[in-house]
Formats: structure tokens, C-alpha cells, sequence
């Protein structure tokens, strides 16, 4: 029903912008997932070439009380790079400025290392797959250097990897894996 809903709201409204994006933080949260099945439905809806830009909690808005923010933080780099591998071509913070600071402080070093990795997203994909709560994209830069990027949308369990050229067995839950291959 997410996936359609999502699909159905995008073509219908793809002439009406530029750049198509949402936000759905509680709904990520609870079901890490839904990132990528956003960006799908979306992509469907809009076509090849219009951008999805994903909006992502800045500071809290959605996190439980009794969540510290290192744990909210693992659970939105989850959302962020699982949507990456879906195909969004852009992510955004929404931030509350009656939120207090500890979540957005605890964000700054995963958006340090999205920076980082941004010259591995931007290489060229040529792999893709989805199993489950198993997420992985191949990418290739301009020297034939490959890297992947993995992620585990489970909120519990570890799950089992099989990609060629990668030492790495599983994933833990809501883990985000990156390496040259």
C-alpha cells in the first residue's frame, strides 16, 4: 500500500516540480526499509530523470525518549544510505529549533563520513540488489576501482552476505557497510 500510494502521488504530481522529495520520519524509524521503498515508488511515479531528494530527521523530531542519539543516528544513516542504493539523488535535514542540540551533535560525524564517501556514490552504478532487508549497490569510478555499499534495514537481525570479492559474511542489524572491492 506504502509503495503504490507513494507511486500514485508522484506521477500525479510530476509536473507540478523540479526535485520530488518526502519526509516520513516516524514511519523510517519504524520501518528502516521504507527509505528504499520510497525512492522505488517515487522513481516509478516520476520517471528517469526527475531528482528524489530524501528529508531525514536533523535532530530528533521522531526519536523515542528512551532512544540515545547515537542509536537514532544509526538508524537514520541506515535510511540515508539505504536510500542512496535505491537511486535518491539527494538528501536533506529537517531540523526543529526547539529541539536541544544532542541529536544534530551526534549527526556530525556521519554526515562527515557521507561527505567522504560522496565521490564513491557519485561513481558509476553497475550493480544493484535487494533481498529482503539486504541492500547492496556496486559502483565503479573512472579507473575501474569498484566499491560497495551494503545495508541491513533489519531492526534485529544480522543477515547473511554473499557479494563477490567481499571478505565480509553478514551484517549486523541496521548496519552500513562500504568498501573497495
Amino acid at each position: 500500500i506504502w509503495y503504490e500510494n507513494a507511486r500514485l502521488i508522484a506521477s500525479g504530481y510530476k509536473g507540478s516540480g523540479d526535485v520530488f522529495g518526502i519526509n516520513a520520519f516516524r514511519d523510517f524509524l519504524a520501518y528502516p526499509i521504507l527509505s528504499g521503498i520510497t525512492v522505488d515508488a517515487l522513481r516509478e511515479g516520476l520517471g528517469p530523470k526527475i531528482p528524489i531528494w530524501i528529508y531525514f530527521d536533523g535532530n530528533g523530531y521522531a526519536k523515542p525518549s528512551n532512544m540515545t542519539p547515537e542509536e537514532y543516528i544509526e538508524i537514520v544513516k541506515c535510511q540515508i544510505y539505504t536510500s542512496i542504493i535505491h537511486g535518491a539523488t539527494g538528501i536533506l535535514f529537517w531540523n526543529d529549533w526547539s529541539k536541544t542540540p544532542e541529536v544534530f551533535d551526534a549527526l556530525l560525524p556521519m554526515l562527515k563520513e557521507l561527505n567522504d564517501n560522496l565521490s564513491i556514490v557519485k561513481q558509476k552504478t553497475i550493480d544493484k540488489k535487494t533481498n529482503s532487508n539486504l541492500h547492496v549497490i556496486i559502483k565503479e569510478g573512472e579507473k575501474g576501482k569498484k566499491h560497495v555499499i551494503a545495508t541491513n534495514t533489519s531492526k534485529t537481525d544480522k543477515i547473511q552476505i554473499a557479494i563477490p570479492d567481499v571478505d565480509k559474511k553478514e551484517l549486523n542489524p541496521l548496519e552500513v557497510y562500504i568498501s573497495e572491492i
